[in-house]
């Protein structure tokens, strides 16, 4: 089957041998939903989503713009006086997808613009997981990784590399830990380092916020960003999401949103 984007305006829908999942154009904070991995439904999670600074600020007007095209999904929100930016995101299906080495991973650029003199772009790319076990990046040579959370994340550090590159064992319809990881990673450029949490009352699902363009922008300037989000066998994972983090980290910046 091949790897492609499809639009039911207000949704859409990403299909693969391996993967599908479908995003809601009116809803960009809940981002990839109802995912379906090698056969397992990850019921609960959702997926680098887009969220303005405005807890409430969570549906929004559909995107100006939006199109598919293959493994490409772009969509444009346009500044409004609310929202002072205009965001552009290119969620991508990376090359490589479907194979022995991964199961499928997800490019996610974001790009801001404004028409003031003067704005706050601040925005935010997160996800909600439902992993028994996160895990983050601290030896990217030696592919090692330490515990995580709200509890003993040690972000802070000096000691600790400032990669936001996550692993998380992700949960069985019964909770135990089943057989696929998930790994997600922001390039070092555009990294805040703000560790990941539990959501309120819950042990089972971890929130993973990202804090992005958190300096002041001018008209006439765009900024981006660039995250990247890897299904993958358990099986050695942590070598496995070290590679891919090293790869990311290294490949040129896509031109375009």
């Amino acid at each position: 089957m091949t790897t492609q984007w499809s639009l039911d305006i207000p949704r859409a829908r990403l299909q693969s041998a391996s993967f599908s999942a479908s995003l809601a154009l009116t809803l960009p904070t809940d981002g990839l939903i109802d995912a379906v991995v090698t056969g397992r439904h990850l019921r609960g999670g959702k997926w680098l989503g887009i969220a303005w600074p405005d807890p409430g600020d969570k549906e929004v007007d559909a995107p100006s713009d939006v199109y598919a095209r293959g493994t490409d999904l772009v969509a444009t929100f346009s500044e409004t006086p609310q929202r002072p930016v205009q965001v552009d995101a290119l969620w991508r299906v990376a090359e490589g997808a479907d194979t022995s080495d991964f199961i499928t991973a997800i490019e996610l650029l974001v790009s801001v613009g404004t028409s003031r003199l003067d704005s706050r772009p601040e925005l935010f790319v997160q996800s909600v997981v439902p992993a028994g076990e996160v895990l983050r990046l601290v030896d990217l040579e030696g592919a090692r990784f330490e515990p995580t959370g709200p509890a003993v994340d040690r972000g802070g550090d000096p000691g600790i590399a400032p990669w936001e590159c996550y692993l998380f064992r992700l949960s069985d319809g019964d909770g135990a830990e089943g057989p696929i990881s998930y790994a997600q990673m922001v390039h070092p450029a555009d990294s805040s380092g703000d560790p990941p949490s539990r959501l309120p009352g819950e042990s089972s699902r971890t929130f993973l916020r990202h804090r992005l363009f958190a300096e002041p922008l001018e008209k006439g300037v765009i900024r981006r960003a660039r995250l990247r989000g890897v299904f993958l066998p358990r099986q050695n994972d942590q070598q496995r999401t070290a590679a891919y983090f090293q790869d990311f980290v290294s490949a040129e910046p896509p031109l375009g949103t």
